[in-house]
């Protein structure tokens, strides 16, 4: 059964909504009467493939080392161009 909620209504209720996904049920998010998102749930199969697929992309990635850090580190921006 599909179930159409406003934004607003998404917003306040997304876990709720998630599991309803995630448990077979599609939801459509609508913002002015019109349909804008669909949370549709991903098959079993596809769920595993799209891990394989993940992993295999890790696997080919370049190992990095950055050195010792700490936890703030993680935090301190001045040396980026982010606002």
């Amino acid at each position: 059964m599909d179930r159409y909620v406003y934004a607003t209504e998404a917003n306040q209720r997304f876990s709720e909504l998630f599991n309803a996904a995630e448990n077979g049920e599609v939801v459509t998010i609508t913002r002015r009467g019109k349909s804008v998102v669909q949370m549709v749930p991903v098959k079993a199969k596809d769920r595993k493939t799209s891990l394989a697929e993940f992993y295999a992309k890790l696997d080919v990635l370049p190992v990095i080392h950055t050195g010792p850090w700490k936890r703030e580190d993680l935090y301190d921006r001045s040396d980026r161009d982010i606002p």
